[in-house]
């Protein structure tokens, strides 16, 4: 992960463990999350940060250096599989 990208998510986003949500809330919330198919993700990741042909820079945005822009969806769904989950940017 880049120095710019860990800035920013110590700056704007969180990952709360289950079990420190539910202490903190103490049961007075009832707790759901909506889950988006995984493949459905990716993929939409994939045309939005790898694929958008109006983004002119033609940049990785993504954190993690191994994605770059134009690259194929089995290589990008190839990596991901290889990046731990802890390691891995927020949008895939």
């Amino acid at each position: 992960m880049t120095e710019r990208c860990g800035k920013i998510e110590a700056d704007y986003s969180s990952h709360i463990a289950h079990s420190e949500i539910r202490q903190q809330l103490k049961g007075n919330y009832f707790i759901f999350a909506f889950v988006r198919n995984s493949l459905s993700r990716v993929y939409s990741c994939y045309r939005n940060k790898i694929k958008n042909p109006e983004r002119a820079d033609k940049k990785d945005i993504l954190c993690n250096n191994e994605f770059y822009y134009d690259m194929d969806f089995a290589d990008l769904a190839d990596t991901v599989v290889r990046i731990p989950d802890d390691t891995l940017d927020r949008h895939l």
